[in-house]
């Protein structure tokens, strides 16, 4: 029986062998049968158009308008988040760059001097001079093609990676604008209850009243003014209570906003009618709501992320080719920098083959 002598020779012929033979890479059926909506891949879209329906204005209320719009301008928190778009922006480029090919530029000049006693006897050989100035210059490149498509799978972790960013900024968003209405409505809640509680005391403090001066006739015992002093008391013990939550909602206001905890005190603390949603309806139905949520968005892309990581894991048993190549002078004569004969080149190609790790 003849064998191949070439060891290369056999290790080409096993490798076309298992390309012809290996099977395809196929993502889980799970993800190959999903249908991702429209929403997935354009987030930026969505977020814009759900953004502009700016529900808080159904409240008709100016002040409200105009704390949103503050804290969608200077919140501490948004403002990072936006930081941390470019950051990611950035990031992705950086990721999708090694699947381009790669070109740059140098030169130098070095000055050097050769060693007369050393294992070449430079000063011993007729002519050659020890002390050189050595002008280079040189344009390089190189490119990994991309046989078993693992470009595409990085593009598509990249850009998950890129918009799940968006996605947290988005939620961001929603929690934060949420979040001032909420201590908005509360506070025009709070300064109703106070102002209901209020008229309760000055009602109370008439009754008091009355009941002191029939006590003073004769007409009403003690009994019953000490019953009507104590319902004053209670009711007024309530009022500090109503005034603490009060100030927190505005100090909660002032912070969400990107200001000091009592910038807002003058303005917000004049009680006002709540405000009243004049739309008493959903504009979508349940299930359409629920896709507009960033955290399942996030969550969907993370499952992609996984998804793509998990098929380029699998291409790492097949090799990677790559071309490279660098051409330009190299002289110690400067007056024939530009010659033919000071012209250096190589190129060539790479194969790498992670046979066993």
């Amino acid at each position: 029986m003849n064998r191949l002598k070439n060891p290369f020779l056999s290790l080409l012929i096993v490798w076309l062998s298992a390309c012809a033979s290996a099977p395809t890479v196929t993502p889980p059926a799970e993800l190959e049968n999903a249908k991702w909506s429209a929403y997935l891949t354009n987030s930026e879209l969505l977020n814009d158009q759900v953004t502009e329906q700016r529900w808080w204005t159904a409240y008709q209320d100016e002040q409200l308008n105009q704390l949103v719009a503050a804290t969608l301008q200077d919140n501490l928190d948004l403002k990072i988040a936006r930081s941390r778009i470019h950051q990611a922006r950035a990031s992705q480029k950086v990721e999708l760059s090694v699947i381009r090919p790669r070109v740059g530029v140098s030169g130098s000049v070095t000055e050097q001097q050769l060693s007369e006693t050393g294992s070449l006897p430079a000063g011993r050989i007729p002519g050659f001079e020890i002390r050189q100035t050595i002008y280079q210059a040189g344009f390089d490149a190189g490119w990994e093609l991309d046989l078993f498509g693992r470009n595409p799978k990085r593009r598509a972790i990249a850009e998950s990676r890129y918009r799940n960013q968006l996605e947290l900024q988005y939620d961001l968003h929603l929690t934060m604008v949420a979040e001032v209405a909420r201590s908005y409505l509360q506070l025009r809640g709070l300064q109703a209850q106070r102002q209901v509680l209020f008229n309760i005391v000055e009602q109370q403090q008439r009754i008091t009243e009355a009941v002191q001066t029939l006590r003073d006739l004769g007409e009403a015992g003690s009994l019953e003014l000490n019953q009507a002093q104590a319902l004053l008391a209670d009711y007024q013990a309530q009022l500090p209570g109503f005034d603490a939550q009060i100030r927190i909602s505005i100090y909660q206001l002032s912070v969400l906003s990107g200001l000091a905890p009592d910038a807002l005190s003058k303005t917000l603390m004049t009680s006002k009618a709540m405000p009243r949603d004049h739309t008493n309806s959903l504009s979508q139905a349940s299930s359409a709501m629920l896709r507009r949520r960033a955290d399942v968005r996030h969550a969907e892309r993370q499952y992609v992320i996984a998804a793509e990581q998990h098929k380029l894991a699998k291409l790492a048993i097949y090799p990677t080719f790559s071309l490279f190549g660098s051409a330009g002078p190299n002289t110690i004569d400067f007056d024939r920098f530009s010659d033919n004969e000071s012209l250096a080149f190589n190129f060539g190609g790479l194969i790498h083959w992670p046979l066993y790790s």
